[in-house]
């Protein structure tokens, strides 16, 4: 019993330094990957706001949507922790996809990290409104208003409206381009 002893106490004695160096060694890789992770967060953060900045501009019509590749490039355009330095937007013939590239540059713990965030949008021009045209009435039958209405500006009656003109698509593009 007392030979089972020592030769347990050796084993501890010969492993017990593995052992703590094992776990030195990955106590200095765990601030390293949470390092890693902070500046994912952090790149990521200023990536996602680049692309709802250049959403925004989309929806607001800030950008044109003309098919091609368009650039905004900023000097000193400082958001979070980091800087947008170029926004592209690359519109398909139809008009119907922008891919949104942001380009952005993240400062942490004194080091410069570039990223580029992407982004793909779906875009129908088809159910959004043309500039010039406020409001438009059409029927094929008698319109009746009940109520109060108040017409700021000259009534046109008995119009002839080119479709096209309006709403800047013929009805066939419209039609085909509903789902």
């Amino acid at each position: 019993m007392g030979k089972i002893t020592v030769l347990m106490v050796l084993l501890i004695a010969v492993l017990l330094p593995f052992i703590l160096t094992s776990g030195y060694s990955r106590s200095q890789q765990l601030p390293e990957a949470i390092k890693e992770e902070i500046v994912h967060n952090e790149v990521r953060n200023l990536g996602n706001y680049a692309l709802t900045y250049a959403i925004n501009r989309i929806s607001t019509y800030e950008v044109d949507i003309n098919p091609g590749v368009q650039t905004e490039t900023f000097n000193n355009f400082n958001v979070l922790n980091g800087t947008i330095n170029q926004i592209t937007y690359d519109v398909t013939a139809d008009q119907d996809t922008i891919r949104i590239q942001a380009d952005i540059t993240c400062q942490i713990d004194q080091n410069l990290v570039n990223h580029t965030s992407r982004a793909e949008v779906s875009y129908s021009p088809f159910f959004c409104t043309p500039q010039g045209v406020d409001n438009a009435i059409t029927s094929t039958g008698l319109i009746e208003i009940k109520g109060s209405a108040e017409v700021d500006g000259n009534i046109e009656e008995q119009a002839i409206l080119d479709f096209e003109e309006i709403f800047g698509y013929t009805k066939g593009q419209i039609r085909n381009g509903a789902t």
